[in-house]
């Protein structure tokens, strides 16, 4: 759930479990495949550690950055079993 920082409201929900592909953007044979895919409104910003990007159907896609390796790792862990990832 998305939520305006000045209002306090939910602007929008996102269901994570329609993720149909995982790519870690700090992989550069993963990264060069999502980089020719369109971006939206992060194209142009740096690439951050321990970043990875959530693909949906039609292509969009939402960018995460953990703060330790372990927690990364977690998300390749979880969101699979949880998701469309095939």
């Amino acid at each position: 759930m998305a939520i305006n920082e000045v209002t306090k409201k939910q602007v929008t929900s996102i269901d994570l479990r329609k993720a149909v592909s995982i790519i870690d953007l700090n992989d550069s044979k993963q990264a060069s495949t999502s980089q020719r895919r369109k971006r939206g409104s992060d194209e142009g910003l740096p690439i951050r550690e321990r970043s990875f990007l959530l693909e949906f159907e039609g292509g969009d896609g939402i960018t995460f950055s953990s703060d330790k390796d372990e927690d990364k790792v977690l998300w390749y862990v979880v969101v699979p079993s949880r998701c469309l990832i095939q």
